[in-house]
Order: C-alpha cells, then sequence, then structure tokens
C-alpha cells in the first residue's frame, strides 16, 4: 500500500497509518469499535471508547483526506448513531452505510469473517448504501403545503388572527414593550384561548410566585361579572374569582394548564428550562409554551447578547422539532418606539437574534393620551408568514385584567351552566369587535 502523508488524527481517532491509502476507491472505513478497525486493518479507523462529538470534530481534516466514509459495525445501533453523528458533525463528507443484511445474521464482524471468509467483507463496501446530503434538499421533493390547513391556535383575538393567519405550530412569537404595560396580561389571553381549543399550556412566569399568577389568571378567566369585590384594611379595593365560579374553572383547566414551579433550585437555567418543557410536551402533550421573561432565564457565558441568540435559536429548534408554538415575553429598549410613532422589531431590549429567528413581533403599549378612546395598543411589528404589521386597539378591565374591544364579558369556555357565546364566530361580522 502506499505510505502517504495525512493529518494526524492519532489524539482522535484509532488506526494503523501504515494501512492508510487515500487514494483507494474504496475510501475510509470508519468501525464502530476498535476492535473491528484491527480486524479489517486495510483503510480502517474507529472512534476510541469513551469518544465525544469532539473527536470527530477535530478529526475532520483527515476523514476529509478520503473520497468517502464507510460506516462500518455489526451493531445497527452503534452504526445508525456513528452515521448520524458523522453526518452532524462534518456534512461535508461523502458518508455510506452498510445496511445490516451485508451481515449475514451475524453479530460481529470476526464473526462475519471466521464464518463467511474475506469476500464477506468485500461485500460490505459492494452492499453499502450511500446517505443523501446532509442538510440538502431536491426542491421537486419538497412537499406541498397548504397554509389555510396548517395547524394552529387562535390568539383570543379575532383582528389579530385575522392580519397573522393565528399562532401556527411550530413557531415562536416575541412579546415586548415597556416594563408593566401589560405583555404578561395580554398573554393570558392567549392561554385561556388555547386552554378553550383543547390544547395544553405550560408557562414559566421567572417573577410572580404561582399562588398570584393563578389568582389573576382566575379573575380573568372568570370575567366581570363573576368577581368579588373586597376592601383590606388598608383601604385598597381588590376582586377576586367567586368560589363557585373558581371550583368550575379548576375542572375546565385541570390538566390542561403547567406552571414552572420557579422556587425549585436551578429552574432558571436555560438548560433545565428547555428540558423540562421537552418533558411537558412529551408527558402532557403541550404545544402552548409561555416564558415570561427573557431577563429571569440564567444564560451561560459571559456575552449576554451571544447567550440570548443562543437561547432563543434552541426556543427555535425546540418549537420546530415538537410543532409547538413558543411565546417569549422580551422588554422593550428603554426609550423605544419615538412618541406617535410605530415601533419595529429593532426596539426589543437585547440580541437581535432575539426577533431575527421569531416567527412573529409583538408589542403591547397602554395610552397616555387622555383624549385615546382606546386604554391599550397591540403593535404587529413582524410576522414571518404574512409579512403582515398593524395595530390593533384595545380596552382593558381592571378588575378581570381582561383585554377587550367592545365587549368585556367574552366567555372563556368553562361556562357551561348558560348558553355558550362563541369567543371567534360573529353572525354579523365587526372588525372592531374581536369578543363575542
Amino acid at each position: 500500500m502506499q505510505l502517504i502523508s495525512l493529518p494526524d488524527a492519532s489524539a482522535y481517532l484509532v488506526y494503523d497509518a501504515h494501512f492508510l491509502d487515500t487514494s483507494s476507491p474504496n475510501g475510509l472505513w470508519l468501525c464502530t469499535t476498535p476492535e473491528e478497525a484491527q480486524i479489517i486493518a486495510c483503510n480502517a479507523a474507529a472512534l476510541p471508547i469513551n469518544a465525544t462529538d469532539e473527536n470527530l470534530i477535530k478529526a475532520r481534516p483527515f476523514l476529509a483526506a478520503f473520497s468517502c466514509v464507510l460506516v462500518v459495525g455489526a451493531d445497527g445501533e452503534k452504526r445508525r448513531a456513528l452515521s448520524e453523528s458523522l453526518q452532524r458533525l462534518c456534512p461535508e463528507l461523502e458518508i455510506c452505510v452498510t445496511p445490516q443484511s451485508a451481515y449475514r445474521g451475524c453479530t460481529t464482524i470476526q464473526e462475519l469473517k471466521d464464518n463467511h471468509g474475506l469476500s464477506a467483507l468485500d461485500d460490505l463496501w459492494m452492499e453499502a448504501e450511500q446517505l443523501p446530503p446532509y442538510g440538502l434538499l431536491e426542491i421537486s421533493s419538497v412537499e406541498k403545503v397548504d397554509i389555510s390547513r396548517q395547524p394552529k391556535a387562535h390568539s383570543g383575538i379575532p383582528a389579530l388572527d385575522q392580519m397573522i393567519g393565528g399562532l401556527y405550530d411550530g413557531e415562536v412569537s416575541i412579546w415586548t414593550g415597556k416594563r408593566k404595560e401589560g405583555k404578561s396580561t395580554l398573554l393570558g389571553l392567549v392561554i385561556l384561548a388555547a386552554i378553550r381549543e383543547g390544547r395544553r399550556v405550560c408557562v414559566y412566569s421567572g417573577e410572580l410566585p404561582a399562588w398570584r399568577y393563578k389568582a389573576w389568571l382566575l379573575a380573568m378567566a372568570a370575567g366581570p361579572d363573576h368577581l368579588m369585590e373586597e376592601t383590606t384594611d388598608t383601604g385598597k379595593t381588590v376582586w377576586s374569582c367567586r368560589e363557585d365560579i373558581a371550583a368550575q374553572i379548576e375542572l375546565w383547566w385541570k390538566d390542561r394548564l403547567f406552571l414552572l414551579d420557579n422556587k425549585t433550585p436551578g429552574i432558571h437555567s436555560a438548560e433545565t428550562l428547555l428540558g423540562v418543557m421537552h418533558h411537558a410536551k412529551k408527558r402532557f402533550g403541550c404545544s402552548c409554551f409561555v416564558l415570561d421573561n427573557l431577563m429571569t432565564v440564567s444564560l451561560p457565558g459571559e456575552d449576554k447578547y451571544d447567550a440570548q441568540s443562543r437561547f432563543v435559536g434552541q426556543l427555535v429548534d425546540f418549537a420546530h422539532e415538537t410543532n409547538a408554538h413558543v411565546h417569549l415575553v422580551a422588554h422593550r429598549r428603554k426609550g423605544g418606539a419615538a412618541k406617535g410613532s410605530r415601533g419595529d422589531s429593532d426596539d426589543v431590549s437585547g440580541s437581535g437574534d432575539i426577533t431575527n429567528r421569531a416567527d412573529n413581533t409583538f408589542a403591547v403599549s397602554r395610552s397616555t393620551d387622555e383624549e385615546d378612546p382606546f386604554d391599550a395598543k397591540l403593535e404587529v411589528l413582524a410576522n414571518r408568514t404574512f409579512g403582515e404589521t398593524g395595530v390593533i386597539n384595545l380596552n382593558f378591565d381592571v378588575r378581570s385584567r381582561r383585554y377587550y374591544q367592545s365587549n368585556v364579558n367574552w366567555k372563556c369556555g368553562w361556562e357551561d351552566a348558560a348558553p355558550q357565546t362563541s369567543l371567534y364566530e360573529d353572525p354579523s361580522p365587526d372588525p372592531n369587535n374581536p369578543f363575542l
């Protein structure tokens, strides 16, 4: 064989340089165990025991010197795992994989050689299957999708749904605004609308204790007609949900709404949050996730903006992988949009990737103009699906914390004692009335 000069990868792979030939049309045989590489010998290598992804990453120049890499190993699971790692970490390589049938029922390469001779080892190459290029699609093979039939949730604001088509599965939405402007409160409406449609919701509130979060969501679900007005010993007026109504709501959202316990040690770390989200999806089928807010998430690294970018990227990956919709609250930059003008996605505080990676960006603001007939505005700053932007005017009921346009007594879905009034169907459509 030709004695060759290759990048030294001996710290990352197990091989004998004297038995390597980059000119061989059979390429490099990357085995699942060092023992298999020793048996094959010619143009064979393997990852050492306890190897990590770093081994393949460091060995990329060495692997790229061969015309292709053939993944070999009698254990089908190990062979699959190695080929997937190789594709993901070294996408520039031509990769072939031996099918299980080529091993003729043998459980090791040694057994294959002993029972069927050296020709059986040659057949491993002859029967190999080339993997498709990693991350590339030939356009004619892409499935045509009817956007009108894509799964989605309603937002609880038909004017918003009409503008953006709804909150589609597999997307990330950013909700921004100045502090105390109503971001979390408006998301309460999104949560209730999702539950109404039979979806399960998982909520992370980095600041509010669970009892307080539940109290204001109960008041919102109940509506102003089902609240009790009380006066504290300091003269402060508070409204709380009636006990009989609270019992009905508890039955309605039982096993549909889950809160992350923000008192749990480590729960604020990005890694833990993502782990719990995956668990909530797998075990409970949650398809709507609310993270309130980004500033309370503990992100690794010294560069805050880089860490935010990575985290939002992880949320996007999670949404794509699970077909869930993720809502992330992020504060607006100090100063925000100029007075009297609409803002844009760049007004969101933090890394630009927060909004660049998201599918929708919404901004909530309270009105400070005494002549303005509305209490708040919901701005659609960015929408990837239809490219729509615009402003929706809203009123606000301080008792129930409900946003509305003309009817504060919109039905939430738990009200089974009286005829239901649809939240979405309007017998005589009125674009100024989102709740019926």
